[in-house]
């Protein structure tokens, strides 16, 4: 086959299923499928990605292996909808949801009673419980305290330290608590943290991926506005038009990736000061770091909770 219009068109299966990875053999595994649903496999290669984009990073692309490049091509989405807030989450569901945790437990433990509460000015996170289980939901909201979704994640106490439970979902989007639930594009992800900006003009702004990493350096670290983007790639998102990250523009911004994510972060910064943002990444804390470990996934979080542990 030679013309694209014979050509198959592939893309990553749709729907929340996962499939064993070939290489690390975790069930985190999306194939590529047609438009018929039919999987495409060729020379015993199974074509799909692993969703371990740092940990295992396997991702085959049928239109690039010799036996189905001329007849396979990738799927080509439609211009992307702006994606814009259309409904907010009630505001009584963050009182309703403030209890303690094991988050707010482990800073009590180590930093006393008052950061905790300095905490809970600063943020806005609390407790729910899903499934019997209970998760430290995380408000993302913007400047003006509107809450946009949030994150209920899993955490438990695990040698002395909260940690994530990796084997129950890992997290559940309270939007999708509304009736009806807001389509892909009828919602945004704020940074957490946001409403910090106002309350501390002219600070310096630290961004890191995870919440709970958010949460530990503003309790050791008070003087930053500490902000979590929540997943490496929200850096620039949407669309690497940066608009996630709007409302710090005019500040000082000071990137903390984690280990697995400095250089794709080095990267994204350039994106984000041709957007007109004044930042820079910090690398001077991965220097107590051993090399065989900086592939793990390590963060600032982690060097706190080490340095607590010592004390």
């Amino acid at each position: 086959m030679t013309g694209n219009e014979e050509r198959k068109t592939f893309r990553l299966r749709k729907g929340s299923k996962k499939d064993v990875c070939p290489q690390c053999q975790k069930r985190r595994f999306v194939p590529y499928v047609d438009d018929d649903g039919r999987e495409a496999i060729a020379g015993g290669v199974l074509f799909g990605r692993c969703d371990r984009e740092s940990s295992c990073a396997y991702h085959a692309k049928p239109w690039e292996h010799g036996a189905l490049s001329d007849m396979a091509r990738p799927y080509v989405a439609p211009p992307r909808v702006e994606r814009k807030q259309l409904k907010y989450l009630p505001s009584e569901w963050i009182e309703a949801h403030r209890a303690s945790n094991v988050i707010t437990q482990y800073v009590e433990a180590n930093k006393g009673a008052a950061t905790v509460e300095e905490l809970q000015r600063r943020f806005d996170f609390g407790t729910i419980q899903i499934q019997g289980r209970e998760h430290v939901v995380f408000w993302l909201t913007d400047e003006s305290g509107r809450i946009h979704t949030g994150k209920a994640i899993p955490y438990a106490m695990k040698e002395g330290e909260p940690k994530r439970v990796r084997n129950v979902w890992s997290c559940h989007w309270m939007h999708r608590r509304l009736t009806p639930t807001p389509k892909e594009n009828e919602w945004t992800q704020p940074p957490f943290g946001l409403r910090q900006l106002a309350m501390m003009p002219g600070a310096a702004v630290g961004i890191v991926e995870s919440e709970k990493t958010a949460l530990l350096c503003a309790a050791e670290l008070p003087d930053v506005v500490w902000l979590s983007v929540g997943s490496k790639s929200n850096l620039t998102a949407y669309n690497n038009e940066c608009t996630l990250m709007r409302a710090a523009k005019g500040r000082q911004i000071i990137l903390y990736p984690d280990t697995d994510a400095v250089e794709d972060w080095t990267i994204k910064a350039g994106v984000l000061r041709a957007h007109g943002f004044a930042v820079e990444v910090d690398h001077e804390w991965l220097s107590g770091i051993e090399k065989n470990e900086l592939k793990k996934g390590f963060d600032l979080g982690d060097v706190i909770t080490a340095h607590w542990r010592q004390k």
